[in-house]
């Protein structure tokens, strides 16, 4: 499930590299008068430093890479959302919920409103939604920032992060936008589902 990998911040350091058949010509000379194994020694401690360094200044990384995912739905639980289009909301979340666990991802749901609260934490279950919703929710405002800012706290740090907006995007307190910004700097993938009536 996991992968792996070497990467360097800073490569064009690697170039340093060059200078070790100096340091061995340099290094052998003045060694030879310790004797043979004492000289390779010697040398061999030699290279490992200048290794070392170099791997510093090029600041290298293990990246680790996963297939993972981690998935937060957002509903938007305001009294701007008719009450048929909320039971809608939460048959698509309980169907995503049972495709995402066949793929081993994790899925966690929020509900928000003035606040935010988490309705079912990213573990690794299939746990559904049961209507009424258990958060308690202020539902006279729509505050998505804080609802984001709760999200972008709740994932774990072993898979690729998603947030899934369900909502009519009628916001009336935070600024989500500077929310959906730092998410996005963050590597946190955003979709949105519009929920849309007359």
């Amino acid at each position: 499930m996991f992968d792996y990998t070497f990467t360097f911040v800073r490569p064009n350091y690697l170039w340093l590299l060059l200078g070790l058949p100096l340091l061995w010509y340099f290094s052998y000379r003045s060694l030879a008068s310790l004797g043979r194994m004492r000289a390779v020694s010697a040398l061999a401690l030699r290279t490992l430093v200048l290794l070392l360094f170099v791997m510093a200044i090029a600041e290298i990384q293990m990246v680790k890479t996963t297939d993972r995912l981690t998935v937060i739905y957002m509903l938007d639980n305001s009294l701007s959302i008719p009450e048929v289009d909320r039971k809608l909301m939460v048959e698509y979340v309980n169907r995503s919920i049972l495709e995402h666990r066949k793929k081993n991802d994790r899925v966690g749901v929020i509900v928000f409103g003035k606040n935010a609260g988490i309705e079912i934490p990213p573990f690794d279950d299939d746990v559904q939604l049961i209507t009424p919703l258990e958060s308690l929710i202020d539902p006279e405002y729509t505050d998505l920032s804080s609802a984001m800012k709760l999200a972008m706290g709740s994932f774990p740090e072993d898979a690729a992060k998603r947030v899934v907006i369900l909502s009519d995007g009628n916001q009336n307190r935070g600024q989500v936008l500077e929310q959906a910004k730092m998410a996005a700097d963050s590597s946190i993938g955003i979709d949105v589902v519009p929920v849309e009536y007359r």
